[in-house]
């Protein structure tokens, strides 16, 4: 179930912000109201590519559970904070043309 917080972010917020979120599903359904969302890794979810996400996620989940494959952890290093700070830039430059 989503969390008290999880449902405020996505009532709150507006067209005009920028939601940073690694929820998935939660991103689906800021993109529903047209919110920008990314995640940490610099990655620009849009109503083109969720549906694969998602489809992804779900795929991996099942993996998971069956246990065929182990809990995936990723660092978070130079080349991830660059990424992020690279999209999150080119986010808030649209925003500012708009």
């Amino acid at each position: 179930l989503p969390s008290r917080y999880t449902i405020n972010s996505c009532e709150n917020a507006s067209k005009s912000d920028i939601v940073i979120t690694r929820d998935i599903l939660l991103a689906e359904r800021l993109l529903e109201k047209e919110v920008t969302t990314i995640n940490d890794r610099g990655f620009s979810f849009t109503k083109e590519n969720i549906k694969e996400k998602i489809s992804m996620r779900n795929f991996n989940l099942e993996l998971f559970e069956c246990g065929l494959i182990g809990e995936k952890t990723s660092n978070f290093g130079k080349k991830e904070l660059n990424d992020f700070a690279n999209c999150f830039d080119r986010e808030i430059q649209k925003k500012l043309k708009n």
